[in-house]
């Protein structure tokens, strides 16, 4: 089970995004290598540049029980999140804290098929991780 939530969205409190959660992948965090070597080096040295804090995309049912009410793609403002991998009882699980923006949202659906959604978010800050 996964639960995805946002703090601090302008509604005062935690708002749940999505119910029904199929996927969540993380890229990671990552950095650019600059390179410092000079003509008489003997060994190739580097610096690291700007850290990326990388991407989580979510995957859901946009029907059903779940419900979908992700923070708009553009904005602005950087919102909190939350994601919780197993139970939601105390002392049974995993969060990861970060901000970041809704930088994609997609929807699809067909004959015979449930409509699914996802949407991205880049992360603006390295991501905290609570083990409970």
């Amino acid at each position: 089970m996964a639960i995805i939530t946002a703090v601090g969205s302008g509604t005062g409190g935690a708002t749940t995004l999505v119910g029904e959660v199929k996927s969540i992948s993380m890229s990671g965090i990552t950095a650019t290598e600059i390179d410092t070597s000079i003509l008489s080096s003997t060994v190739k040295t580097c610096v690291l540049g700007t850290m990326d804090g990388g991407t989580v995309t979510v995957e859901f049912n946009a029907v059903g029980s779940g419900v979908h009410n992700p923070p708009h793609s553009g904005s602005n403002t950087p919102v909190g999140f939350q994601i919780r991998f197993g139970s939601s009882a105390a002392g049974e699980g995993i969060t990861v804290s970060f901000t970041g923006y809704i930088t994609e949202t997609s929807f699809s659906g067909g004959v015979d098929e449930s409509v699914t959604g996802s949407y991205t978010i880049q992360m603006s800050s390295a991501p905290t991780i609570d083990v409970t």
